[in-house]
């Protein structure tokens, strides 16, 4: 199920969505946040933007 929340850095509302095939990257679980693009992140809060192909 989506989860719900505000950004912190834009205060923007976000829909966070559980990769259906969500791969561990070192141990941490990956999350898809569909804002203005999507963004990739992690439990270290490392944000790393995905283009869109």
């Amino acid at each position: 199920m989506p989860i719900f929340t505000t950004s912190i850095l834009t205060g923007k509302n976000l829909l966070f969505f559980a990769n259906p095939e969500v791969k561990k990257t070192r141990g941490r679980m990956v999350w898809l946040v569909c804002e203005v693009s999507l963004v990739r992140i992690t439990d270290r809060t490392e944000i790393a933007t995905i283009r869109d192909r």
